[in-house]
């Protein structure tokens, strides 16, 4: 496919946006029992308001008659309410038996959301693939297109053990098991849907340090997504609609070496790893509300990092990664292509000066490799390098930081939902961030 220039737009200039509002709370409450154990309880909440008029890409060319030249648009506007609440209580300890040590976590979750999105469309005419009209035009969106209601709740009990096995080896053992419900309303049609699922998600790993400062490890571990998220909402009779086939799952297969470098001060990992994303939901990039399936989606990758102090108040942060992300099992069209938004490498290096008070600045590049924009890879977004960094202050109780985001001001391809909609990269830009502990 041709890509257009980098600063093409097809919406609507001076009438599409996007307005978030958003409000969040967290709280963190530990009180120790005794010398062993200690008792935890975490609770955030999320509030979100959401409003957008967007009149985006639906198809790169026009279907009917074929036609190349010339893009394909709608419009939506959307009003959306959202609120997530979720809070955890723990109990952490340490005991032993005999020769065997074990750092013990239980804990019991809960969570709850309400989402309530309306969106009207609209018609927005085609408009040439080069040098497009970006003018807002005539066209109302006023033909409603969903009025739906989702309220989801989850409850999740998990347990962990890591063992001290004398002085070479650690096992990692632990359950999670989740149940989540979730109550769908399709207000413009009356319609209603509830569904809910359950899963154990497993987590085993072992360590085993075979020499002074370096250990070799391995493990596994199973994660269960219901139908929730962002994203929460079945959408009653919706044609297509995957989310109604289950929850969705990863598996993760790693095993590595780390080790301990100058006397402890620097440390490195190398691992290889697998990560398989089975029976996923896919927001279509086109039609709100709708998702399908992919299948299964594997990728294998190795990668090494490094972090510690290299000389006095003098860190070093960074890593590089090579990964081969494909869709394994998919509709034939899709089936061994490459995973969207995944490139095949990608590291970062940083470079720091952090003395416990007083000044400190740290500066480094990113890198992340070529990566297609779509499941049908149709569109490649070339790979870039950013140059970030930042500076601050810091004293016993407060601290002041100025963090610069690409340095160089450099236009770049951040990420992509489809091939009409690409994301550019930020532009050089600072974030002013004062803290202050009490």
């Amino acid at each position: 496919l041709p890509p257009a220039a980098p600063d093409t737009f097809y919406g609507a200039a001076g009438r599409d946006f996007v307005r978030d509002t958003t409000l969040n709370l967290r709280s963190t409450f530990a009180h120790r029992l005794d010398a062993h154990w200690q008792v935890r309880h975490t609770m955030s909440l999320l509030d979100l308001d959401s409003s957008f008029d967007n009149t985006f890409v639906t198809q790169p060319f026009l279907s009917t008659p074929r036609d190349f030249n010339r893009v394909q648009r709608a419009r939506f506007v959307q009003d959306m309410q959202q609120r997530n609440l979720q809070t955890n209580l723990e109990l952490l300890g340490q005991l032993s038996s005999g020769a065997v040590g074990h750092d013990l976590l239980l804990g019991a979750e809960y969570s709850w959301q309400k989402r309530q999105p309306r969106l009207w469309s609209g018609v927005a005419a085609p408009v040439a693939f080069h040098g497009p009209d970006t003018r807002a035009g005539t066209g109302v969106a006023n033909t409603p297109f969903a009025h739906n209601s989702h309220r989801a709740s989850g409850q999740a009990l998990y347990v962990q053990d890591q063992l001290s096995l004398g002085q070479q080896w650690k096992l990692l053992a632990g359950l999670r098991w989740d149940r989540f419900e979730i109550d769908s309303t399709n207000r413009l049609r009356g319609l209603r849907s509830q569904r809910s699922s359950s899963a154990l998600s497993p987590r085993v790993g072992v360590v085993w340090e075979a020499l002074a400062g370096h250990s070799l490890y391995a493990s596994y571990s199973k994660n269960f997504a219901p139908v929730g998220g962002d994203t929460i909402g079945i959408t009653p009779d919706a044609r297509g609609n995957a989310n109604d086939l289950g929850p969705q799952y990863s598996r993760q297969l790693e095993t590595g070496i780390k080790s301990d470098w100058l006397a402890g001060r620097l440390s490195s990992t190398l691992s290889l790893f697998q990560l398989d994303l089975y029976n996923r939901a896919v927001a279509d990039p086109v039609v709100p509300a709708m998702f399908y399936l992919t299948g299964l989606e594997r990728n294998r990758g190795v990668e090494l990092s490094v972090k510690g102090e290299l000389a006095r108040h003098w860190f070093i942060r960074g890593g590089v990664t090579r990964q081969n992300a494909r869709v394994v099992d998919a509709e034939p069209r899709f089936a061994g292509k490459r995973s969207a938004g995944v490139s095949g490498s990608g590291g970062s290096l940083f470079i720091a000066y952090a003395p416990p008070l007083g000044l400190f600045a740290e500066s480094g590049l990113v890198h992340e490799g070529a990566r297609y924009a779509d499941r049908d890879n149709m569109l490649e977004l070339p790979g870039y390098v950013r140059w970030d960094g930042k500076i601050g202050y810091r004293l016993r109780q407060a601290e002041i930081t100025l963090a610069a985001l690409n340095l160089a001001n450099r236009g770049y391809h951040a990420s992509a939902t489809g091939l009409g909609q690409v994301m550019p990269g930020t532009p050089r830009s600072f974030t002013l961030t004062v803290a202050y502990r009490f």
